[in-house]
């Protein structure tokens, strides 16, 4: 038994995957990506999120069906780092603060002059061009691409950040260090 829900918001997909047995899951995968390919001409951007860990040959199976969809993976983690994480998928808008008190997933952009404080970690899933404030030293950031985004956590100084990669933003000795992201897992 395999099941695979997608959620769209603003060109950019959420997947998120119960599996049991692998090879329907993978043909599940196969049939709603086609479905979702058909839609756009362009390769679309996804986030997937599994119920377990795959093993070394079931994401290379997993990779090669996502790849064939012209899929581009944003990231990938497990469904059960959600269960006490609040996922925002409603448009954040510019010139509008948003206060958040509990891990957040933000599915979409954040735009320029928006202004973000968060007290727990925050993980997006679009580009961040807006004001970040994160308000304790252990709180984080992973986005999937930045572009001119400022951003603070603790007691460090606003940053202007710009890069184009999954990234996961920390605090250490007063400044906001940035890490790539080479597995494509958000989270530690």
């Amino acid at each position: 038994m395999a099941g695979l829900t997608i959620k769209a918001l603003n060109q950019q997909y959420t997947c998120i995957a119960s599996i049991e047995d692998f090879d329907a899951f993978i043909d599940e995968c196969e049939k709603k990506l086609k479905l979702c390919a058909a839609k756009s001409d362009t390769p679309f951007k996804a986030f997937f999120l599994f119920n377990r860990e795959l093993s070394g040959e079931e994401l290379i199976r997993f990779f090669d069906t996502v790849w064939k969809q012209h899929v581009v993976v944003q990231g990938i983690g497990e469904r059960n780092m959600l269960s006490s994480m609040k996922i925002w998928d409603q448009p954040l808008y510019a010139g509008q603060s948003y206060d958040f008190e509990e891990d957040t997933l933000i599915l979409g952009d954040i735009p320029n002059d928006t202004y973000i404080t968060a007290h727990h970690n925050l993980y997006v899933v679009g580009e961040l061009e807006g004001c970040i404030d994160l308000m304790h030293e252990d709180c984080e950031c992973c986005c999937s691409s930045s572009n001119d985004a400022k951003i603070r956590i603790f007691d460090s100084s606003f940053q202007n950040l710009t890069f184009f990669t999954a990234s996961r933003l920390y605090y250490k000795n007063h400044q906001v260090l940035i890490s790539k992201l080479k597995e494509g897992f958000y989270g530690n």
